[in-house]
Formats: C-alpha cells, structure tokens, sequence
C-alpha cells in the first residue's frame, strides 16, 4: 500500500510482486492512492496474481512505468485503475493480462474536461471570419472518446491542439469597398474652393486600414465620418465683377471739354459767317458803286442778321 512519498524501483524481475500465496482476505493485494511512484523492472514493474487471486487497485499518484511489460495481470480478477496519473512512453506493454487469465482491467474514463473546454470554444467561432479554419477543423475531427485514465495524454493533447490551431487563427480583413470610394471622392475635391475644409481633411487623417474582420462596424465609421464630412461643406461665395466707377471730375472734365470743343465749333462758323458777310457788303460796294445808298441798306441788313445768330448762339 502507497500512500504518498517518492517510491524508486529498479528490478531484475518484477519490481512490485504481489503473489498471495497463502496471505488472508482482503483480496485487494495492491493499493496505490498517492505519492510519486517510478518503476524500471526487466520482466514487470507490477506483477500481480499466481497461485491466490490478489487484486490491484491504483485511484491516485504519479506513476511512471519504465520496463518492457508495466502492470501485468495473471490469475487475478481486475487490476481497477480509478485514478492517478501515468507515464508510459518508455514502456513498450503498459497494461498487460497473461494469455492463460481471465483477468481484467477496469479504467476510469479519462477527464476530457478541458478538451470539452476548447471544443466549445472551437465550435462556437465563425469559420467565415478567418483566412484558413482548416487546422482546426481537422483538430476537432481527431477528437477520440474512447480514452480512458491512463491515455490521459492522449486526451491532454487533443485539447492542446485544438487550442493550439486557435490560437494561430487569422482574422479576415474588414470590407473596405466603401470606404475607397468615400476617400476617393473626398481627395478629388479642390479644398480652395470651400470656406472650411478642415473636418474633411480631419476624417481622412482618421483612416486606419489595419482593421479586420470582426471590427467592420469601425471601418463603417470612418466612411461615415468622410460622407458627412463632404456634405456638410460650404462652398466659397463667388468674386463680385462691378464695373469700373467714373469719377464726377472726370465727366465733368469730359462735359466742359465737349462743350467748349462744341462753343469753338460754333464759334468758329459764327466767324467764318459773319467774315462772309463782310465780304459780301464790301463786294457790293465795290463792284456796285454807283448804287450809292442802296448798296450801304444791303450792306447793313447783311450784318445785322449775322449780329442776331451770333447772339443766338451765345445763348
């Protein structure tokens, strides 16, 4: 009987011998409940039987068998395994029953608590959202329930290759589709020609394409804030075209130049009139001397009609 402790056997034959031969009730001839046991026999590490029926029964410790043949089985009932923890990678038979015995190991299940752990955690993602499942895919297919507590191990390593293909998962990258286009359409805007384009310029500085999958709803936001962004821009109002403003002293100038050029003008024909007249009475009284008073009447009504348009026009 083991209770706890640190058992080392190193054997010729069999390390642990229970034979019974002639021993009393109980018939259980080996009981380990505790402690750190390791074994190395050349023909068994635990032989129980011959001649009296002696059972085992092992329900805790840390036992590593290291011989060719572990626990071997001859005429004896059961060997009941209900617990503990095993080590048998150096053991070619770790669990061995005679040809000539009816004998029988009894296992407890193997505890698949934590492989049930990460095959929830496994099945409850969305294959969708990564670049490749198939790792883990393939990991849940080996799962095997048939293992009992001493392929413990076996069980431990099934777990840890599903959580294993898990945690190497990929997430997808999130959609960009419509954030391209609303950052396409915002960058072929002229930001001159609008009175405030810093909360455009604000959003595109916000992009941030590192997102995946899962995180879509961050991606959608950033599209959003580019779209109002844009909608809410005011554009500049356009540059007023007044035509050019004459100055009063200018027309003013222009008005006195033209009339003085208009007076001159008159002038000039009231002149060029009344030299004619002039003319004219002095050529009557000379080609017409002889006409005497007449010719000084003709003389003098010609100039008395040029005095009244000069007058005239000086008005």
């Amino acid at each position: 009987e083991i209770y706890g402790g640190d058992v080392n056997i190193n054997a010729g034959r069999a390390g642990i011998l229970v034979v019974g031969i002639g021993a009393p009730e109980p018939k259980t001839g080996l009981i380990i409940k505790d402690g750190k046991v390791d074994i190395n026999a050349k023909l068994a590490d635990i032989y129980l039987g011959t001649d009296n029926i002696k059972n085992g029964l092992i329900s805790g410790g840390d036992i590593t068998l290291g011989g060719d043949v572990g626990i071997f089985l001859n005429d004896c009932e059961k060997c009941e395994i209900k617990g503990g923890t095993f080590h048998t990678d150096e053991c070619e038979k770790p669990f061995a029953v005679h040809r000539d015995s009816s004998a029988v190991f009894e296992y407890a299940k193997a505890d698949y608590t934590e492989l049930d752990k990460a095959e929830e955690t496994a099945k409850a993602l969305n294959k969708d959202n990564y670049v490749d499942f198939t790792a883990v895919e393939k990991a849940l297919e080996a799962i095997d329930r048939t293992k009992n507590l001493t392929q413990q191990s076996d069980v431990d390593k099934m777990a840890k290759d599903i959580n294993d293909a898990v945690e190497a998962l990929v997430y997808k990258s999130a959609d960009y589709t419509e954030l391209d286009k609303a950052e396409k359409a915002a960058k072929a805007l002229n930001k001159d020609d609008y009175e405030d384009f810093s909360e455009v310029e604000k959003a595109l500085a916000a992009i941030d394409r590192t997102k995946n999958i899962t995180e879509q709803a961050d991606v959608d936001a950033m599209v959003k804030a580019i779209n109002d962004a844009v909608a809410n821009l005011v554009k500049k109002a356009p540059a007023s075209s007044q035509p050019d403003s004459v100055s009063s002293s200018d027309a003013s100038s222009d008005t006195s130049s033209s009339a003085s050029d208009s007076s001159s003008s008159d002038s000039k024909a009231t002149d060029s009139k009344s030299d004619s007249s002039s003319k004219a009475a002095s050529n009557a009284s000379n080609t017409n001397p002889s006409t005497g008073v007449a010719g000084g009447a003709f003389a003098l009504a010609l100039l008395s009609g040029a005095a009244v348009v000069m007058a005239k026009k000086e008005k």
